[in-house]
């Protein structure tokens, strides 16, 4: 239920900003969010409304996708073979074991991770953290298939 909700919200964070998203973006963003406010426990007793919450996320999961897409500085774009190397291990090693089937994961669903995690990591903040990042969004996203 939270991943279909997600998925409207999300789609309508991209109309928002006059962006069409490239192909399964909305999807992968959709699923890496279910995650997260599933790892989270859902939402907080003091959180806005459930609708408000799921506004809220969908624009942060859209913000740092498109800071992903289009880094700033454009520097911070020369990591993103780091990016989709660490993630492509860790959704291949989800596959292998179960995790996330096929019909989970495509080229497209890579990319996009690839640049949500990439705009996920502040080019000023420790490096070691680039190694990181990947982790969660492959944590969240495999969560969120799930729900």
């Amino acid at each position: 239920m939270i991943r279909m909700q997600l998925r409207e919200a999300v789609a309508r964070a991209f109309e928002a900003r006059h962006v069409d998203p490239k192909k399964r973006a909305v999807d992968a963003l959709a699923d890496v969010g279910a995650g997260h406010m599933t790892a989270q426990g859902g939402w907080l007793p003091l959180d806005p409304s459930p609708e408000k919450m799921r506004r809220l996320v969908a624009a942060e999961l859209v913000h740092q996708y498109l800071e992903g897409e289009h880094p700033i500085p454009p520097t911070k774009g020369v990591y993103r073979g780091q990016f989709r190397t660490n993630l492509s291990v860790l959704l291949d090693d989800e596959l292998h074991n179960g995790g996330l089937s096929s019909a989970d994961l495509d080229e497209d669903i890579r990319q996009a991770l690839t640049s949500f995690a990439l705009g996920c990591w502040d080019e000023t903040d420790f490096r070691f953290l680039r190694t990181l990042v990947p982790g969660f969004v492959v944590a969240y996203y495999v969560l969120g298939t799930r729900q």
